[in-house]
């Protein structure tokens, strides 16, 4: 019984990490399009300057 309870609890930590890792991803895309943003922002002052 005792096994049982401790392959549920890696499974559920598994579950638990998983889920975290794709919530890091989704928040990376987000931060990399913030970033492309910027980066456009930045090249348009850039020509004005020019």
């Amino acid at each position: 019984m005792k096994m049982i309870r401790r392959k549920r609890r890696i499974r559920m930590a598994m579950m638990m990490r998983r889920r975290i890792r794709r919530r890091r991803r989704i928040w990376r895309k987000l931060r990399i399009r913030k970033r492309i943003r910027r980066r456009r922002r930045k090249k348009k002052t850039m020509k004005t300057w020019m």
